[in-house]
């Protein structure tokens, strides 16, 4: 897969949280209650959808949004 042009990252949207890629590699796991992002490589702006906090997930590190939860690492 190339990667995304310059500006125009990938945009990963689930019910819980927008997922904002600007690295090359992650997992991105959906429940029915929360959305759990792993990035192994670059990093992530993942967006919490009700409150809009804002969390950068970086290489080795994870973060979690869902229904009652805020955006936690």
């Amino acid at each position: 897969m190339s990667p995304q042009p310059s500006g125009r990252p990938l945009v990963l949207v689930t019910p819980h949280a927008d997922a904002i890629v600007r690295g090359t590699e992650l997992y991105l796991q959906v429940r029915a209650g929360h959305t759990k992002l792993q990035v192994l490589e670059g990093e992530v702006e993942f967006v919490e959808r009700e409150t809009q906090a804002v969390q950068l997930v970086e290489s080795s590190q994870e973060a979690t949004a869902g229904v009652g939860v805020n955006v936690a690492t």
